[in-house]
């Protein structure tokens, strides 16, 4: 009876002790050879993110052998039906988009999605699958595919042993994700209606404390100013920011906003009123405005009226003698920033107009 009692004592100390060891071996963290990796890009107020696992070339040749080209038959690790590439190592490649997107020209809706390619020596199919948690590409379904594009391989001629995305060309309403590898990148465009967008994130924005702030929301009435949209909605937050202290920065932006809605003379009405009780800065801050849409004869027109208002202030000279440089009138730019250099007393400011000052003398 204690030779099988020590015994049974002894198996259970073994099966405690592999137990450990497989417990450990599962804890332990080793190099990965083909190491996890993360790109993001913002795009105007949205954000593209990629997940993935970058595989090395590691002296083998890729397109057509390692990646073959089309559905790849063999998949004995899965349902054995063909798949598509992986696009990377090990768990999905998946690509993250905050807001409703177009691909390549094609809709497709904020979300998370699993990112396989079929690939070919002349054309790439992309897919976006709703399944982003598999293991690779071994449980790949067609029907749950959300979108697919065609895109166009570019060789390269220098050859990059590591997998990597990125993105190219990127401004406030697209950038061109690309897959890099050996000596072939793959491009595909994403692009956001970032007006449309910027404006539903302003209508929440302005349910909080900003609520309550002229300067947020003159700020927000500008912004559908200046790319041309929810002017009704503008006209609202303009009104809203002259009862919480915007002063005659919200009449000015009302003002402008009645005139691209065609209704001019109550646009006059209101920017003669608005000109006539205006300070130094919020005239100023007009004449931007109409710079930044590229109304130089408007914004020169307001300029002119802070000089003479204010015509012992340097700014408003070097103010007007700005509008002139950017329209391209280098006389009268040159002439209002000698001006402006009489009046100005601290150095920073006298140094930057005498440093225009050389340039626009130089360059007649």
């Amino acid at each position: 009876m204690k030779v099988l009692t020590h015994t049974t004592c002894f198996v259970a100390m073994l099966l405690v002790l592999c137990l450990s060891s497989l417990s450990t071996q599962e804890l332990l963290i080793l190099p990965d050879a083909s190491p996890a990796a993360m790109v993001m890009q913002e795009v105007g107020i949205s954000k593209v993110k990629i997940s993935y696992h970058s595989p090395s070339v590691n002296g083998r040749e890729v397109w057509g052998k390692l990646v073959p080209y089309g559905m790849d038959p063999n998949n004995p690790f899965g349902h054995g039906k063909p798949t598509p590439w992986r696009a990377g190592a090990n768990e999905n490649t998946s690509i993250t988009l905050t807001h409703d997107a177009m691909v390549e020209g094609k809709p497709l809706r904020a979300g998370t999605y699993g990112l396989f390619m079929v690939t070919g020596p002349d054309e790439w199919t992309i897919i976006f699958s709703k399944n982003s948690t598999s293991w690779g590409h071994f449980f790949y379904e067609e029907s749950e595919d959300a979108l697919r594009v065609t895109v166009k391989p570019a060789a390269v001629s220098e050859s990059q042993d590591r997998l990597s995305y990125g993105f190219d060309n990127t401004n406030t309403k697209q950038t061109t994700a690309y897959l890099r590898w050996e000596k072939l990148k793959v491009p595909f465009t994403i692009a956001f209606d970032t007006p449309a967008i910027v404006v539903e994130n302003l209508k929440n924005q302005l349910r909080n404390r900003n609520a309550f702030s002229g300067a947020m929301l003159i700020r927000a009435a500008n912004y559908c100013l200046q790319n041309d949209i929810a002017l009704d909605q503008a006209a609202l937050w303009a009104e809203r920011a002259f009862a919480y202290g915007g002063g005659n920065g919200a009449r000015f932006a009302k003002a402008t906003i009645l005139e691209k809605q065609g209704k001019i003379a109550e646009a006059d009405a209101l920017r003669k009123t608005a000109a006539e009780s205006a300070n130094e800065i919020e005239l100023n801050a007009y004449g931007y405005e109409m710079l930044g849409q590229k109304k130089f004869d408007k914004a020169i027109e307001i300029f002119k009226s802070n000089t003479v208002k204010f015509p012992k202030s340097w700014n408003v000279w070097d103010s007007l003698a700005d509008g002139y440089d950017q329209k391209g009138d280098k006389k009268l730019a040159i002439e209002n920033y000698n001006k402006a250099l009489k009046l100005v007393t601290d150095d920073g400011n006298k140094g930057r107009i005498g440093e225009i000052l050389k340039r626009l003398n130089e360059s007649k």
